[in-house]
């Protein structure tokens, strides 16, 4: 990369156009829109709080984890192919530009929104000559679903999203040439960063270039990729070039420098650099590093094209249109090619290329006859219609509904007028037009990175802010039937829910009914019938509200199988028919709905009806309560804790019609001698035992409730996981853990640790991975330590030896195990024990030391089978014997008083798992702790 001067920034400025907008700020929402295109778990830093995770079952189909990567435009499909080529233009304009990245303080951030996706397709190349082109179609599926990617993973008719491989006999050399391009691009970026990273990318870009090259093949035609008609392929020889042009710029080896120029072609120098036609990148490449005059005839015949008079249209306010489709993504691709050959290329045309991408970039945010911002969530009268299902967040599978958009996507380059005539509409359903795209971005975003550096710019402070939700949840509610001893109503409980898309655990409704005149009549709550029928059913009959004003309630709850989700018409929301109604015996006057809180303006119509109130995870999501002197007759609940003693466990009162200014009071006690008087309090229960904590509140009126709950701490346990093993280490191929627990006073610190990789063959004898992705890049983002281990995972009592890993505390020798599925290092030196799992649970660990000193006989007490498949067997000296049955985490799942010496008891019931069979005599004394597994 050729550095630019000032002085050529001065002189190109005197003559050009001069700075109209906050580049830097159009650079930072550039970067933002890729974070709303992340598929997968989405990581820590990720600044959408309207997305979630989606697409976390992809790669299951072939046993692999192919979870990650970019959601391509407005769909959720995975195209390679042209997000390879997004990277590879990314990295391009930010090696060229980085200067203006660190003016708008954004490199770290796009570092690590590439490194998303290279990490991505790491995985999509588990060996030298396979690669996973795509997740997911459009035909068969994306396409008929216009919902939030978080619905991909809970629509029954969406299905498993399929996984689609190029291999030796089903080729692809363009996209395996062009994620070579992708990747050996990064490892430039990350050489000087992340050396262990850099390295690992630039053996899979080897790898890939030579799958491409030695197996040649069209991906949508030779490999059967399902991308025709949406991302067809015109052929491969520009990407064999390029491939090879980004591998000699990463590794200075003159052989892929005469391979590029082998395999180059000469265009027809009248399109663009697009992501199915490198042409036009491997001509300003070749110009650049060799100073061939052909080269550099074949760049400037093509830039030509692009001015005043070279061949190409233009609109009456200047826009360089190409074609209709995604017109502004051809203008600034062209653009930045314009630029890099300008700064980087002797020419006499430099400040015409110069001022051409100047104004493209300017007429996009601004400069233009509709006075407007064509970037999203930027600018003045900034479109809000894409074509993109996220951002409008459906609820009924419809781009009409609801007619205006749910949330802002910032920093989205839109398709473009469809003719050179400066004409728009603000119109999601025309896609030509309104179309987004990852690869629309990135060259794009090159462009503006090179505006901040001559006309600078500066980042937005405290940005993005917290989106404010709308509403998620609404009840749709008709009287049904009525009669002067009853009120049907129908509810149809609606989840529209999109900060984020999500199916709650539950969701009820509540109609509040006032039973005065039952009252009157000689009724008491416990007279009146509920019945229900439909999707859900009444979780009772009439539960107290308001006592004192006779105002109470009758509830229903979805069923947990018929859960609505936003993904349809008939998906988002759910019926559920409900009866209130006094004994036939009962007199005339004994029902008169026409008092009932929820009643008034209720009709045989459906309609929206907040009276009815709405409950999603038995908090209020939308509705109306009514007012009472009593607020504590709705009930409450204590989140339960059990752990290992000493804890200290947090305990929280929620209540769903608790809002603020009700004057409620709090008073704990945790039973073990200590009290608070905070609606959040914590504890710390010292020593083993079982607890009984109880919450008192107390309202403005006087009026009390209470709550009790059990919490069980046990004993310090031994975390050595049964180590050292008895056989050899079962394979754990391609597997990726996201948290890693440190047990022990000893451990290394690894809190900067985001994700463990371990790809191990028994069968093979091959540990093929073994590495720590981190947040902050310390030691690296990607820390390959395959290298620096050893290992004997083949034998018995199988260990490891880490040496050099970067990591403090973390070099040492450890007995290697497994325990449910996850990884567990225990340290043959210290007391450390390093567990990775996919749960952020701190494992419990080792059985439960004894109780007591005192023993009874254990040798005369039989227990078996173990493992449990149904029933479990116990004789012996166990008669008048408490049996308790503890869960790993240390809850209490059975206990029963023994009263003979042979006993049995089904644990049919029981999840799979290990479980803590304890066995105590009347006087204290402990015969029996063990261990068993319930299979």
């Amino acid at each position: 990369m050729k550095k630019i001067s000032l002085l050529a920034i001065s002189l190109i400025t005197s003559i050009g156009s001069y700075a109209q907008y906050n580049y830097g700020e159009v650079l930072q929402k550039s970067l933002l829109f890729y974070e709303t295109q992340q598929s997968g778990v989405l990581p820590d830093w990720n600044r959408i709080d309207w997305r979630s995770n989606s697409g976390v079952n992809d790669g299951k189909d072939v046993g692999l984890d192919l979870t990650g990567g970019w959601n391509d435009a407005g769909d959720h499909i995975k195209f390679g192919f042209p997000m390879a080529f997004s990277v590879t233009a990314l990295n391009w304009g930010f090696l060229e530009y980085k200067e203006g990245y660190d003016k708008a303080n954004q490199t770290d951030i796009f570092l690590r929104n590439i490194k998303w996706v290279t990490d991505y397709f790491i995985k999509c190349h588990p060996s030298p000559n396979e690669f996973y082109a795509q997740v997911a179609d459009s035909k068969s599926q994306d396409h008929n679903f216009w919902m939030p990617a978080e619905m991909v993973d809970e629509h029954p008719m969406y299905g498993q999203r399929m996984a689609y491989k190029l291999s030796t006999t089903a080729p692809g050399t363009e996209v395996a040439c062009e994620t070579a391009a992708a990747l050996a691009s990064a490892s430039i970026m990350f050489k000087t960063v992340d050396p262990a990273y850099s390295a690992t990318l630039l053996q899979h870009a080897k790898e890939l270039y030579e799958f491409g090259d030695t197996y040649r093949g069209i991906y949508n035609e030779d490999g059967n990729i399902p991308a025709s008609g949406t991302y067809s392929s015109n052929g491969y020889q520009d990407e064999l070039a390029w491939g090879a042009l980004w591998l000699y710029k990463a590794t200075g080896d003159k052989n892929y420098l005469e391979k590029a120029e082998k395999e180059y072609s000469e265009p027809d120098f009248l399109w663009s650099l697009v992501w199915d036609d490198k042409s036009y990148g491997n001509m300003v490449l070749l110009s650049i590093i060799t100073g061939k005059d052909k080269y550099i005839a074949d760049a400037e015949k093509h830039l030509d094209f692009w001015q005043k008079g070279g061949g190409i249209s233009y609109s009456p306010g200047g826009q360089a249109h190409l074609t209709q489709w995604g017109s502004f993504r051809h203008s600034m691709n062209a653009s930045l090619t314009a630029l890099i050959y300008s700064d980087n290329v002797a020419t006499s045309k430099k400040s015409t290329y110069h001022d051409f991408a100047v104004n493209q970039i300017n007429y996009i945010l601004g400069d233009n006859p509709l006075d407007r911002s064509f970037v999203t969530g930027f600018g003045k009268n900034p479109p809000n219609k894409p074509h993109h299902r996220g951002q409008h967040s459906s609820w009924s599978r419809s781009p009409k509904v609801p007619e205006e958009s749910r949330h802002t996507l910032y920093g989205a380059l839109m398709g473009g007028p469809s003719s050179p005539d400066d004409t728009f509409v603000d119109d999601r359903t025309d896609f030509i037009a309104n179309e987004v795209a990852t690869d629309y971005n990135a060259c794009f975003q090159g462009v503006v990175a090179r505006m901040v550096m001559e006309f600078g710019g500066t980042e937005l402070d405290n940005f993005p802010q917290p989106e404010e939700p709308g509403v998620e949840f609404v009840n749709e509610v008709k009287i049904n039937g009525e009669s002067s001893r009853y009120t049907e109503l129908a509810i149809w409980l609606n989840n529209r829910s999109g900060w984020p898309a999500r199916i709650p655990n539950s969701l009820s409704a509540r109609y509040f009914v006032d039973i005065t005149e039952g009252i009157d009549a000689g009724l008491s709550p416990d007279d009146y019938t509920i019945t229900s029928r439909g999707a859900g059913k009444a979780t009772g009959g009439l539960q107290e509200w308001d006592v004192t004003n006779n105002i109470y309630y009758v509830e229903v709850e979805v069923d947990a199988d018929k859960m609505p989700f936003p993904g349809g018409a008939s998906q988002y929301r759910r019926e559920i028919q409900v009866r209130i109604e006094v004994p036939a015996s009962a007199p005339a006057t004994a029902w008169d709905p026409s008092n009932d809180p929820s009643y008034e303006g209720l009709t045989g119509i459906v309609t929206e009806f907040d009276k009815v109130s709405i409950y999603s995870d038995g908090k209020l999501a939308n509705g109306d309560e009514p007012a009472g002197s009593s607020v504590l007759a709705a009930g409450f609940t204590i989140d339960k804790v059990s752990g290992i003693a000493p804890f200290t466990a947090k305990v929280n009162a929620s209540k769903s019609n608790d809002p603020e200014g009700k004057g409620l009071t709090y008073s704990w006690d945790f039973g073990n001698g200590k009290t608070a008087s905070t609606k959040e309090a914590s504890t710390t229960f010292e020593t083993e035992g079982e607890y009984t904590v109880k919450l008192t509140i107390t309202d403005s009126t006087g009026a009390t409730a209470e709550k009790e709950i059990t919490v069980n701490a046990f004993g310090e346990r031994s975390c050595s996981f049964d180590t050292p093993r008895a056989t050899s280490l079962p394979s754990i191929e391609n597997k990726n853990f996201s948290n890693v627990h440190v047990i022990g006073d000893d451990g290394p610190s690894l809190d900067n640790v985001t994700a463990f990789t371990i790809n191990w063959n028994l069968e093979n004898n091959g540990l093929y991975g073994f590495a720590l992705s981190t947040s902050d890049g310390n030691p690296g983002h990607y820390v390959d330590l395959s290298a620096k281990v050893t290992q004997n995972f083949k034998d018995i009592n199988p260990s490891i030896s880490i040496t050099s890993s970067g990591f403090t505390g973390l070099d040492d020798d450890y007995w290697v195990s497994v325990d449910e599925g996850n990884l567990v290092l225990v340290s043959k030196t210290k007391e450390a024990t390093i567990y990775f799992s996919n749960s952020s649970e701190v494992p419990v660990c080792g059985e439960k030391p004894t109780l007591s000193n005192e023993t009874f006989s254990a040798l005369n007490i039989g227990l078996y089978p173990n493992p449990v498949v149904d029933q479990l067997h116990i004789n012996g000296d166990i008669n008048k014997a408490q049996l308790t049955i503890y869960s790993i985490n240390g809850s209490v799942v059975e206990s029963t008083e023994i009263d003979s010496d042979e006993f049995t008891t089904s644990l049919s019931n029981l999840t799979n798992g290990m479980y803590l069979i304890h066995i105590q005599k009347e006087d204290g004394s402990v015969g029996i702790e063990k261990i068993i597994v319930n299979r």
